[in-house]
C-alpha cells in the first residue's frame, strides 16, 4: 500500500494520476501547507525539504519524495520500469524532466495567480 501525503495541487496530482494509472492501491494523507503542517518534524522526518508530495510504501518500507522520483519508483513498482534501449529510454526521461521543468512550474504559477486575483 502506498500511502500518498500530499496536497490539492499540481505535482499532488501527477502522483495520484500515476498511482490511478498504474492501478496501485493507496491512501492520501492530506498536509495542510497553508497553516505550516508541511514543518512538523514529522513530516520532516519523510521529506527534509519539507515539500509534497511524499511516498511511504508500506510493503517495502521506502520513503520517497520529490514528485519525478516518485513516479519512477512507482513505474518501477508496477512493473512499468524506464526502458533500457537508450534512444527511448532518453525519450521518456526528457518528457520527465521537460514536465519537472517547463509544464509543473507554469501551472503552479498558474494557480498561485488566480488565489491572488480572487479567482477560483
Amino acid at each position: 500500500m502506498i500511502e500518498l501525503y500530499t496536497r490539492n495541487t499540481s505535482n499532488g496530482h501527477k502522483i495520484s494520476i500515476a498511482l490511478e494509472e498504474l492501478g496501485l492501491p493507496y491512501v492520501i494523507r492530506p498536509v495542510n501547507t497553508f497553516v505550516g503542517e508541511q514543518f512538523a518534524p514529522e513530516f520532516v522526518a519523510l521529506s527534509p525539504n519539507a515539500k509534497i508530495p511524499v511516498i511511504v510504501d508500506t510493503d517495502s518500507g521506502l520513503t520517497v519524495y520529490e514528485s519525478n522520483t516518485i513516479l519512477l519508483y512507482l513505474a518501477g513498482k508496477a512493473g512499468r520500469p524506464m526502458p533500457t534501449d537508450a534512444a527511448r529510454r532518453f525519450d521518456a526521461l526528457q518528457l520527465l524532466f521537460f514536465q519537472a521543468a517547463s509544464i509543473g512550474p507554469i501551472f503552479g504559477q498558474r494557480r498561485k495567480i488566480r488565489r491572488r486575483s480572487g479567482s477560483a
